[in-house]
């Protein structure tokens, strides 16, 4: 039989690794809700001391939260794509302009 997990009753510190972008973008997000569903669970956001992938190896870290464009090797650990994101960024430059003749 599988025990149900009770978030309220959990009293646990998760620690992550996310990227800048992630942190700005996810965490405190993450943080309200934990708060809610969750209130005894802890996350510490914070650069590893090692490679990411062996901080997880080694337990140093819980979750590794980045762009799968970072390079890192994850291969052989669990793995959910968030989400899919394309971005564009523009710059205020020279345009081409015509000039008539009259």
């Amino acid at each position: 039989m599988i025990a149900r997990l009770h978030a309220r009753r959990v009293e646990r510190t998760f620690r992550i690794r996310p990227s800048d972008y992630v942190e700005y973008l996810l965490v405190p997000r993450l943080l309200e809700r934990l708060a809610k569903v969750a209130p005894k669970v802890n996350v510490s956001a914070r650069p590893a001391a090692m490679e990411p992938t062996l901080a997880l190896e080694e337990g140093q870290l819980d979750l590794l939260i980045q762009p799968v464009s970072s390079g890192e090797q994850t291969e052989g650990f669990p793995a959910e794509e968030l989400w899919d994101e394309c971005a564009r960024a523009s710059t205020r430059g020279r345009r081409r302009h015509r000039t008539r003749r009259g």
